[in-house]
Parts: structure tokens; sequence; C-alpha cells
């Protein structure tokens, strides 16, 4: 059985895989509440709030209601206020569709150690998944939660899920888009089943499927097109979490 000293370092992980997965730069940007504040004049933090205290009628358009709720969220990020943040997200995350929403909604709710509503959440958004890929993504983070919650039997059920899933896909798809979000949810899941290979003292099993996900995250990180691509952070962290569960593997 892992021991606590072991949990305790996957919860820690925990933040970091959480934080990739908030647009807006994530929970790192909450341990910086008074240096946020500190770069924001008077002025701007009154503008702010006043962003947060605006009212989102049911009745409005949804492509309104999609960007006062990205300002809210973005307003919130800025002024370092993580329960304004969950709010908004509870709000967006229930009346919209998009799966972003929930999925952030989820990842909060799982830092802050309300693991029932931040499964229950992350479930939402894979339903709610715009794509194939982006639902390979989605299902290659849950599992991982249910890893990082040792919930073994539930991480491989997802695992297993996922791997059918990729191999459905890897034949069809055609964009590069696609065939990165893809690559990332290999790298995920490769690392999932590295941690659970551990867990069993199947340590050669582990190191090689640690090292796939090094190779699928760094072929991810080859995909980019430039230096200003978006998804370069992302990727980053991807590798990072590849090279650390390879070093446990080891």
């Amino acid at each position: 059985m892992i021991g606590r000293w072991r949990l305790g370092k996957h919860i820690g992980l925990l933040a970091i895989v959480l934080s990739c997965l908030l647009p807006s730069g994530g929970l790192a940007q909450y341990t910086e509440i008074e240096a946020n504040f500190r770069r924001l004049s008077p002025d701007q933090v009154v503008r702010l709030r006043e962003v947060l205290a605006e009212p989102v009628p049911d009745d409005m358009l949804y492509e309104s209601q999609r960007r006062l709720f990205t300002e809210k969220s973005m307003a919130a990020v800025r002024l370092g206020d993580a329960r304004a943040r969950e709010e908004v997200l509870r709000q967006a995350a229930s009346r919209l569709p998009d799966a972003a929403w929930k999925m952030d909604l989820g990842a909060i709710l799982l830092a802050r150690g309300d693991i029932e509503q931040g499964n229950h959440w992350r479930a939402l958004a894979l339903r709610a998944a715009p794509n194939p890929q982006v639902r390979a993504l989605y299902t290659a983070f849950i599992a991982r939660d249910l890893a990082l919650q040792l919930d073994d039997k539930g991480a491989a059920v997802k695992l297993t899920e996922l791997q059918e899933d990729v191999r459905n896909q890897v034949a069809t798809v055609r964009a590069s888009w696609e065939k990165l979000q893809l690559r990332r949810a290999s790298a995920h899941g490769a690392m999932v089943e590295s941690v659970l290979a551990q867990r069993v003292n199947k340590h050669e099993a582990a190191i090689r499927a640690a090292h796939e996900a090094e190779d699928h995250a760094r072929s991810a990180w080859g995909m980019l097109s430039d230096s200003t691509d978006p998804n370069r952070p992302l990727l980053a962290t991807d590798i990072g979490l590849a090279v650390s569960r390879l070093l446990e593997a080891q």
C-alpha cells in the first residue's frame, strides 16, 4: 500500500496538473494574492471589483454570457480572489454548456480537497467535451485524478477507456491540433499507467510507461508551430511531469 509520504507527494503533483487545466494560469495565481494587489492600482482594483459585481442575466445571449463570465473570471484571477473565481466558475458551469467551465471548477474543488464535487464536475466536463480529442485528454486527466486519490481501480478503468479511444482516433485525425491533443492525452495516460504499475511492484513496466510518457510529451512539444504558441507552457509542464514520473519509477 502506498505510504502517507507518497500520497503527499502525489497530492503535490495534483496541484501542478490542475494548474495546467486552468487557462488563466490556474492555481498558482492564488498563491500570489498580495503580489497581485501590489501590481494593481487602486483604480484598477475598483474596476475589477465592478466587473465581478456585474450581474449576468439568465436571458442574456449565450455569447454575451460567455464573454462576461470570462471577464469576471479573469478579474478574479487578477485580484487573486480564489473565492470569487470559484463562484464565477460555478455560475458559468451551471448555465453554459461549455466543458471547460466544468473542468476548471472541478480542478479547483479537487485542489482544495472537495473530492466528491470535484469528480462530479470533471465527469460532467467529460460528457460535454467539444470533440473526440478533448474527450481523450479529459479522460486522461480524470484517470490521473483517480490515481492521485488512490482509486486505482477507477483509474485503471479510465485508462483502458483512454487507450481504446486513442487507438480508434489515431488513424483518422489529420489536423495538427488534433494530433497534439492526442499526444498530450497519451502522455498523461502513460504517466497513470506507470503509477499503477509501480503500486503493484511492476517496476520494469512502470519505467517503460514513464519513458513512453516522456516520449509522447516531447513529441507534442515538437508539434508546436513557433515560440509564441499558447500551448507552450502546458506542454513544458507535461514534459516536467513525465520526467518526474520517470525519476520516481527508477
